[in-house]
């Protein structure tokens, strides 16, 4: 990566990728309405004590209004962040624009109704507010920026002149340090979501896989024995087992290569869950072998293996141009356990294949 890309995507995607970045926002999105919901609620609690201790002292007194402005806002983002938000994304980031603004716009308000007094909440809230919220160091640089221009402008006749330049060097520093501090740990909490994110993609491909066949899609033979383990617990009214092989793997691998091999079990797969659509239990057993369990009739199946059939005929690849499966089914209106009904299956299969190569044997005898 340029060292441009890496200073644009520091500033404006807290150091991820934009790729990154896109993947995580919905997360840090919900993120930031929580801590709108939190902040906004301490926020709270914060201008009602100091409301409070306003009747009280003189010098709070003086801040009343700003107190009065900053809670009101404080509350209004609480409430839209529990209530609008999730219905209406869109009001996030001016709800903690708003928050935001309320904080540092309070700590300036307490140093213009308090010019004679050096004040720490003007320092403090220059700080924290970088570090709150998650979202990008351009966005805490000009907040803060700004910040800085109406204290030095609006404040050069209002504040006592040495309160004045205290006041405007610390709120220059501590907003430098304010934007480094929250780029830190925006980026660290950031990329903790980026691996969380990811951990938790491998940990559903890993889920996945442990009942999937990678190459199919296809439950696998784990899932499998499982299913038959179910099955011998309990039988629905209505089941069908259908045994499938392809026909001529190892000679596709052996001539074609490997690659065609892979490119045949894919497409036989695909023509049979294609024709069982809306059956979940569809399995690969083996390098050629795949099964189908249904709580169908015996007339249900045959139709689908008839589609399945059409599929198969009519299957045009990169390399293989045709496709044959041989299979068998059974059912349990004539067997009643589910080991005697998959025999039977396999049995019928075998029988099927053995015809198929017989055939393709005469076949080849005829040229002769």
């Amino acid at each position: 990566m340029r060292t441009s890309e890496k200073i644009f995507n520091s500033l404006f995607y807290m150091g991820l990728t934009r790729e990154q970045y896109q993947r995580v926002s919905d997360v840090i999105g919900e993120d930031n309405r929580r801590i709108a919901v939190s902040g906004g609620f301490c926020a709270s609690i914060f201008w009602i004590f100091s409301l409070i201790m306003s009747f009280n002292s003189d010098a709070y007194l003086a801040c009343r209004i700003v107190y009065v402005v900053a809670l009101l806002l404080s509350i209004g983002s609480v409430i839209v962040s529990l209530f609008m938000v999730k219905k209406r994304p869109w009001l996030l980031n001016p709800t903690i624009g708003v928050l935001l603004v309320s904080v540092l716009g309070a700590g300036i308000g307490i140093a213009f109704c308090q010019p004679d007094v050096r004040t720490a909440s003007m320092i403090a809230f220059v700080i924290i507010t970088p570090t709150c919220f998650i979202k990008n160091s351009i966005t805490d640089f000009l907040m803060l920026f700004i910040t800085v221009i109406v204290y030095a402008v609006f404040g050069v006749n209002i504040i006592e002149p040495d309160i004045y330049s205290w006041g405007l060097v610390n709120l220059i520093i501590f907003s430098l340090a304010g934007i480094l501090i929250g780029h830190f740990i925006n980026k660290e909490r950031s990329e903790r979501f980026i691996y969380e994110e990811s951990a938790k993609k491998l940990a559903e491909k890993q889920a996945k896989y442990a009942n999937h066949d990678e190459m199919t899609g296809l439950r696998n033979r784990r899932a499998y024995g499982t299913k038959l383990k179910a099955l011998a617990m309990n039988l629905p009214e209505h089941l069908s087992v259908v045994i499938f092989d392809i026909n001529g793997l190892k000679n596709v691998n052996d001539t074609l290569g490997h690659e065609a091999g892979d490119e045949l079990i894919v497409a036989a797969a695909k023509c049979i869950s294609s024709a069982f659509w809306g059956i979940d239990s569809v399995y690969r057993t083996g390098g050629d072998e795949f099964c189908v369990i249904s709580e169908e009739t015996s007339q249900e199946t045959v139709k689908r293996l008839e589609e399945m059939e059409k599929l198969i005929s009519n299957y045009k690849g990169n390399i293989i141009t045709n496709i044959s499966i041989s299979y068998g089914y059974a059912t349990n209106q004539e067997l009643k356990d589910i080991k005697s009904i998959v025999i039977q299956a396999d049995k019928n299969m075998y029988e099927y294949k053995h015809d198929y190569y017989a055939q393709k044997d005469n076949d080849r005898r005829s040229l002769l």
